[in-house]
């Protein structure tokens, strides 16, 4: 029986590769389309190529990538876990010159970190979502095979035609078309139109009536249209369109492409037709006026997974082939070809799942090191004038104020100012948002769902950007005797600015903060262990997914999945049946980012 799990897991990954693919599809078949659209008189198989690479879009993975790719240079969309409300992320801040409050439009999701609680989406709308496309696509192969039984049986219900003036006709037009092999020619009594189908054992139809009304010059110039979908091999396209509409069946562009390809197909076959000189113009169009009369009766609905001739727009098909500037072609160009081909190695490939820069943590030693030797000479030049009255602000009695001091001291990397900033971490009057904070370019700061927006809060991120200079106060401030000093120290551990200092000398307080009695200690605690990276503390957040704080276990699930230790995976499976959903959902992530490392860990090593 399929777990609950595993439909949620099932829900995310389709959410996830879905939206990478539908965005991508989208904006090629846009750009195919309109150029077709104001390229409406290029030749017919150059349209045909362009339609047939928005087709291909709909196609081809985005995991399928390319170097060259232009869907690599525009930012799409971010990946980010649907169910994992972890992390509430904090929008870019930047600290103005003169003190002021910016009034951020709402706080995107950092890549790298996980969506708020407020923003991710129910498990329940996800796995409705899924349950509806499934639905759907389950209809659509029924529709399909329904036809594809029609089809089948369609050939026991027609007389083939081996010999005769008909035989004849055909053996010509196929060596004419330069068909290798050739079709066999039906009549049916039951059909309205006539059409070609058949990918393995290719067939041509013809109605009855048909045969018995048309000329036999206007009959050949019909079956000579269906021969050349054969000798194109649009059945075998024809096929593609039909697989892909199980799967984008709920996308109008989709069809809106599939349409227009049909379209610019049956326009191919005139061409081809009118190019090998076997009619002209005017009589290929008295042609199609007289059979499409004949056919208007009756409209088989198995046209679908064939091509019909008359299955086409008549009077725009009409108008183009009367246009004074119409020249047949045959095919497309050499240049034409090179032009199409290019086209979809830039288009085709897909971005990809959005990616974050690597975190501060992650930056190797030597970048640590070269960051270390210029630290001084980034650091701003701030005259002391100017850090006195933020020091003297950080006294003031408007919250904000302390607050904006704060961040100022974090941007100008006034080291000095870290004991009156650890003194700041215990203020806890609430603010309505938090002063914007310019940073730097690898590291900007991420601000938590149990986080609250205080001059404290502040303070801690103005301590986390100074370093190795703020680690030790940071760590003597977790034995502070205020929970929210203890948990703003925490929090500013974890997210503290490379280089960190040798050895991790925060990491021990940081296992003995998971003992606090104070449950959003405990919660910051579980975070910045995952943020260190540090695999000592894989045994006590283990023993932590027993906490009665449903946060503190969740926290406790993450940080197990950042270490991505496989000896925690045992405990993370047990936590998959904790009665918080949120809990759960974060062991489930934990479990994909070990799995991940292994899976990395394997393929580096030739397994």
């Amino acid at each position: 029986m399929i777990s609950v799990q595993a439909v949620h897991g099932a829900a995310d990954l389709w959410v996830q590769s879905m939206g990478q693919a539908l965005w991508q599809s989208t904006l090629v078949a846009l750009l195919v389309l309109c150029a077709v659209r104001l390229g409406r008189r290029w030749p017919a198989p150059l349209r045909y190529g362009l339609l047939l690479v928005a087709l291909l879009k709909f196609a081809v993975p985005t995991v399928v990538t390319s170097p060259v790719a232009l869907l690599q240079l525009l930012p799409g969309p971010a990946a980010v876990q649907t169910r994992e409300p972890l992390e509430q992320p904090s929008e870019p801040l930047v600290v103005p010159t003169t003190p002021r409050v910016a009034a951020p439009e709402g706080p995107p999701v950092l890549a790298g970190h996980s969506p708020s609680e407020a923003g991710h989406r129910p498990s329940w709308l996800l796995d409705m979502l899924l349950g509806v496309y499934l639905l759907g696509t389950m209809g659509v192969l029924v529709w399909i095979g329904l036809q594809a039984m029609r089809l089948r049986r369609l050939p026991s219900r027609c007389t083939e035609i081996t010999e005769g003036a008909l035989n004849e006709m055909l053996l010509d037009l196929s060596q004419r078309l330069g068909l290798r092999r050739r079709p066999k020619l039906l009549l049916s009594d039951q059909d309205a139109l006539p059409s070609a189908f058949g990918v393995f054992n290719p067939m041509v139809i013809l109605p009855v009536s048909l045969v018995r009304e048309l000329s036999a010059a206007e009959l050949r110039l019909v079956l000579a249209h269906e021969l050349a979908h054969h000798r194109r091999g649009d059945l075998w396209l024809n096929l593609l369109q039909v697989g892909l509409s199980a799967v984008w069946w709920f996308d109008p562009l989709f069809w809106w492409v599939s349409r227009q390809l049909r379209s610019a197909r049956e326009d191919c076959c005139d061409d081809l037709v009118l190019a090998r000189g076997l009619s002209s113009g005017t009589n290929y169009c008295e042609t199609l006026l007289h059979a499409a009369h004949l056919c208007l009766r009756r409209l088989p609905a198995r046209t679908a997974l064939g091509c019909g001739f008359g299955a086409h727009p008549l009077r725009r098909r009409l108008t183009r082939l009367m246009h004074a500037s119409f020249r047949p072609a045959a095919g497309i160009s050499p240049v034409q070809g090179a032009m199409l081909l290019a086209l979809g190695f830039l288009l085709l490939p897909g971005a990809g799942p959005r990616r974050a820069a690597p975190r501060a943590e992650t930056v190797s030693g030597s970048a640590q090191h070269e960051e270390q030797r210029l630290g001084e000479s980034q650091r701003p030049t701030v005259d002391q004038e100017s850090i006195s009255r933020a020091l003297l602000d950080l006294t003031s009695r408007d919250p904000m104020q302390r607050a904006l001091a704060a961040t100022n001291l974090g941007e100008w990397r006034a080291v000095e100012t870290i004991p009156q900033l650890i003194d700041l971490l215990a203020d806890e009057a609430p603010l309505p948002r938090m002063p914007e904070w310019k940073g730097s370019s690898d590291w900007t700061p991420a601000r938590h769902h149990w986080l609250r927006p205080s001059p404290g809060e502040a303070a801690a991120i103005a301590l986390a950007s100074m370093s190795q200079e703020a680690a030790k106060p940071l760590i003597g401030a977790l034995a502070g005797p205020q929970p929210s000093m203890r948990r703003n120290a925490a929090w500013a551990l974890g997210e503290l600015h490379h280089p960190r200092f040798p050895g991790l000398p925060e990491v021990p307080p940081l296992l003995g903060a998971l003992q606090d009695p104070d449950g959003t200690v405990r919660t910051a605690a579980a975070w910045a262990l995952g943020e260190t990276k540090d695999r000592r503390a894989t045994q006590p957040l283990v023993a932590t997914l027993r906490d009665h704080d449903p946060e503190v276990r969740r926290e406790a699930a993450h940080a197990l999945g950042e270490l991505a230790d496989a000896s925690a995976a045992e405990a993370l499976l047990d936590a998959l049946e904790d009665s918080d959903a949120s809990v759960r959902s974060a062991s489930s992530w934990a479990l994909g980012e070990i799995r991940d490392r292994i899976d990395d860990i394997a393929r580096r090593r030739g397994y």
